[in-house]
């Protein structure tokens, strides 16, 4: 098979895995109050489950970057997934809490080693001023499976039949990265499998980008969860119905499946890109704070539009970073996303359960103007970004 049609095969199969990894976590957000109700569940313990995912990540994603440096992508993220499919089986007999957790956490697996290795497995066959574009059209399938979650799972007459929904997609994301996933020779292409790895660490880690990088990625990704995560309720607490909120946060979906299309392309053919990337944060930021205030569904559905645009434009641009720096490259690329990932995940899982949701206390204004104040730290720390 020719490298273009090759690199378009792996992209669509990236595209149904991050579709897969990120449908079964949103399904919870426009039936949180059902969720909180059939399990029983408090507010803070949903927050945890929601964010499961998010703690394998933090847990995990150093160990993926590293084991796909050496090992190579398609067996050591095929394990991965099929970890995930058995633990979206496993979600539809969930009872409890704890069995949520588990299982969301095991799910967060598959999605944790693709989000890690998505930049180093499309660089082996798109050149670097295609790579944040491609890294945008693979994450569409992560705002897909967000939206597709958020507009539809209300819809659904139970719980356990929207799981077994998830665990399906699950199943097929798995298989077509079994079948259609070819080992490459380029898995391993600048890459020495015999290094030290904590050598490897210690490079990554001395490199102030990446850190840059993934502080951003984290206020980035604890903005958008923290937003998803309440604002439906936010919203039905004002008399909307769980229907009507649930078609209100595909705004946020549709703004960030806008934004991973057509941001990275106006961003990268910028000399400058600090001063845009500033400004998405900032048009987040703004729109995030203040959406919930309006009973108008129209208005909701625009403010979350322009908040998910800001959200979705940056995530491509970040995540295609590391492997465009001249002290990372491919050599370094996996151990990197696995760094960078670490931090960002951090932030998805700190910033909504054990920060803004705490200090809250149920009360939305401050919630979601803390919320906003992410994206304002977010571009703070952008201008210190090197241009790349």
């Amino acid at each position: 098979m020719e490298k273009k049609n090759k690199g378009t095969l792996i992209a669509a199969i990236l595209f149904l895995g991050m579709l897969a990894g990120n449908y079964f976590q949103y399904q919870l957000s426009p039936i949180a109050g059902r969720i909180i109700a059939e399990y029983g569940l408090t507010e803070p313990q949903f927050s945890r489950v929601f964010t499961a995912p998010m703690v394998s990540a933090v847990l995990l994603s150093i160990v993926a970057g590293v084991l796909t440096d050496k090992l190579g992508v398609k067996k050591v993220v095929g394990v991965a997934l099929a970890i995930a499919a058995a633990g979206l089986c496993g979600r539809i007999f969930a009872s409890g809490y704890t069995s949520l957790f588990v299982t969301m956490f095991c799910a967060g697996i598959g999605t944790t080693f693709l989000n890690v290795n998505t930049s180093k497995i499309l660089a082996a066959y798109f050149p670097p001023e295609k790579l944040s574009g491609m890294v945008g059209i693979v994450i569409l399938g992560s705002t897909i499976g967000m939206s597709f979650a958020t507009a539809t799972t209300a819809a659904f007459p139970s719980t356990r039949l929207a799981f077994i929904v998830a665990a399906v997609i699950s199943v097929l994301a798995f298989a077509a990265w079994v079948f259609g996933m070819e080992s490459s020779k380029r898995d391993n292409a600048g890459t020495d499998a015999g290094g030290n790895l904590i050598e490897d660490i210690k490079t990554v880690m001395k490199c102030r980008a990446i850190w840059l990088i993934g502080v951003c990625l984290m206020c980035v990704l604890g903005c958008n969860t923290a937003l998803s995560s309440f604002i439906p309720v936010a919203l039905q607490s004002k008399g909307i119905s769980e229907a009507s909120s649930g078609i209100a946060v595909t705004g946020l979906m549709i703004g960030s499946l806008l934004g991973t299309i057509i941001g990275p392309q106006v961003v990268q053919k910028m000399s400058i890109k600090r001063p845009a990337i500033i400004v998405l944060g900032l048009l987040a930021a703004v729109t995030a704070t203040f959406a919930w205030r309006s009973t108008s569904i129209a208005l909701v559905f625009i403010l979350l539009l322009f908040a998910g645009f800001g959200m979705g434009s940056l995530l491509p641009l970040f995540m295609s970073m590391p492997v465009k720096l001249p002290e990372i490259g491919f050599r370094y690329a996996g151990t990197a996303g696995g760094v960078v990932s670490t931090i960002e995940l951090i932030g998805a899982v700190a910033i909504p359960s054990y920060i803004i949701t705490p200090i809250a206390a149920g009360n939305y204004n401050t919630y979601f103007l803390m919320t906003g104040a992410v994206m304002v730290i977010m571009a703070i720390v952008a201008l210190f970004l090197p241009e790349v």
